[in-house]
């Protein structure tokens, strides 16, 4: 017989499981320790590079990077999932993050998808649109606070590693300029997408590559 779970003690949320592509896998409770995520709720579908979310008082998400989902079958406490995680930020609620972006087309009347749960919204916009703009750079920045939190679980060999730290700092750099320059953004993502390709095997290499494609369709041709 299970023990009482000691997580127990924790008031828990109610957790979206966020996939790369900014699909729910699930919603299902969570118990935050601060550290990590424990959820004992065997329904649960959860993989490294999803997001975890969960509501905050005033209505945002705090959203939360899955890096090792490690499961615990019986035992003393009974089958568990013990998530390693990594603080992402907080957003609108079913915006920014995995939720994805995603443009079709370049120039004038170019369309713009943004996944949400249950809904799509369409939008025209221009080659230098301000909030696609915006969008970018936001994506930029969470890819450089992903990349540096994961890719060292890679174990890449250490001068691939250290390319990967010098397109980082560059695309960093790039993103924080007060007029920032589309032309460099892309050359930034391409040489961190040019290593990245040495990882494309790994779960997170991959996790990786599909997000900079996503930035790179954004900038193409600027």
């Amino acid at each position: 017989m299970a023990m009482t779970q000691p997580w127990k003690i924790i008031t828990p949320d109610d957790i979206d499981v966020v996939a790369p592509d900014g699909s729910v896998r699930c919603r299902v409770k969570g118990y935050y320790s601060g550290k990590q995520f424990i959820i004992d709720d065997m329904s649960v579908d959860i993989r490294p590079e999803d997001e975890i979310r969960r509501l905050l008082p005033n209505g945002r998400e705090e959203a939360f990077v899955v890096g090792d989902p490690k499961f615990y079958r019986n035992g003393p406490f009974g089958s568990h999932y013990q998530v390693v995680i990594s603080r992402r930020g907080t957003f609108d609620r079913h915006r920014g993050g995995n939720y994805s972006v995603t443009i079709h087309g370049t120039g004038a009347g170019s369309q713009v998808n943004v996944a949400t749960t249950g809904s799509s919204q369409t939008s025209q916009i221009t080659s230098n649109d301000p909030e696609v703009l915006r969008e970018l750079i936001n994506g930029i920045r969470q890819l450089v606070e992903q990349a540096t939190s994961t890719v060292p679980l890679v174990k890449l060999p250490p001068e691939r590693q250290e390319t990967v730290t010098v397109a980082l700092a560059e695309l960093s750099a790039a993103s924080e300029a007060p007029s920032p320059d589309a032309g460099r953004l892309r050359r930034g993502l391409e040489s961190l997408k040019h290593v990245m390709e040495h990882a494309a095997g790994h779960v997170i290499g991959a996790g990786i590559l599909t997000h900079i494609d996503k930035l790179l369709g954004m900038v193409h041709g600027g």
